[in-house]
């Protein structure tokens, strides 16, 4: 009888902790999205309204998205902070092959504080190709399972073990390629998360 005793309680201890985790408040990266400037030297911005889809995946997570305009290119950006819905921030990857893309190339490149991931996709006769990374200050990295074990540690801790990773995203405009070094360097918004 003690034994199920204690089963009982640690299961209601663990669900009633599993809730306040998920209902903590979290500060999320909403004033790094903030800092993110529209135009600069060299380069100019505008926000990009997302579309019905759009809004229904990211649900409460917070998203930027912009076309910018400099001298590596055209890019269009899209950063989602996941604080509000974690749900709405997955792998890239998944979501372009759900869109009916398939995937003919991935490399590792440089990303502003670190690694991100590079990608090629075709679908219809069409090419098009993204580049990813996850951003915390002063690491990037294009782990997705990094990602939700850091957002789970943050919740765990509520918030106290770090900043909200935000997922990033940059897809050309126009063209088939951007150079991404030079992007890093004519786009400087970019590399401050």
């Amino acid at each position: 009888m003690k034994a199920a005793g204690a089963f009982k309680i640690g299961t209601v201890l663990a669900i009633a902790l599993g809730i306040a985790w998920e209902t903590y408040p979290l500060d999320g990266g909403s004033r790094r999205l903030a800092a993110m400037a529209l135009t600069g030297p060299g380069f100019a911005g505008e926000d990009v309204r997302l579309d019905p889809g759009e809004q229904a995946v990211y649900g409460s997570a917070r998203v930027l998205k912009r076309k910018y305009a400099c001298k590596a290119g055209a890019v269009l950006i899209t950063i989602v902070d996941g604080a509000r819905n974690r749900h709405g921030v997955h792998d890239p990857v998944y979501c372009l092959r759900g869109a009916g893309w398939q995937i003919t190339d991935t490399q590792d490149v440089a990303a502003p504080s670190g690694k991100g991931e590079w990608i090629r996709a075709s679908r219809d006769g069409k090419q098009s190709e993204i580049t990813y990374w996850f951003s915390e200050p002063g690491s990037d990295y294009a782990s997705p399972t990094r990602y939700w074990m850091r957002t789970a540690l943050r919740h765990m801790t509520l918030g106290r073990s770090g900043s909200e990773p935000l997922l990033v995203i940059v897809q050309p405009i126009g063209v088939a390629s951007v150079d991404m070094t030079e992007l890093y360097r004519t786009l400087p918004p970019l590399g401050q998360f």
